[in-house]
């Protein structure tokens, strides 16, 4: 395929009467892709330093929501339901004051 015929690849199915289409091949190999890249950065800085340059900064600059995982990872579901439970007070400290998701706002680089 041309690159025009990919660029339009999507609306000309349409035109055909198809509606859905599935875009999980793209998460696949994007996924593959950044975690190559991400393993690659590690192992070539042999720190932390490029997951940071690498992922969170860009996340931050993009205002990905994700950057914040606990919140997608039922972090805060899990304390409520804890809390519930077994009274006030009681965490698993998923939220605390010393998670990421606190130190995330902290201070931006």
């Amino acid at each position: 395929m041309t690159d025009d015929q990919i660029h339009s690849f999507c609306k000309d199915l349409g035109k055909l009467g198809f509606v859905w289409q599935f875009v999980t091949l793209a998460g696949f190999h994007l996924s593959s892709l950044n975690a190559n890249r991400l393993c690659r950065t590690l192992i070539e800085q042999q720190s932390m330093l490029g997951y940071v340059e690498g992922v969170q900064r860009p996340e931050r600059e993009e205002e990905v929501d994700t950057l914040t995982h606990q919140k997608w990872s039922g972090a805060d579901l899990v304390d409520r339901t804890l809390s519930t439970m077994y009274g006030v007070g009681f965490s698993t400290a998923i939220g605390g004051a010393e998670c990421t998701e606190n130190q995330f706002g902290a201070k931006k680089h």
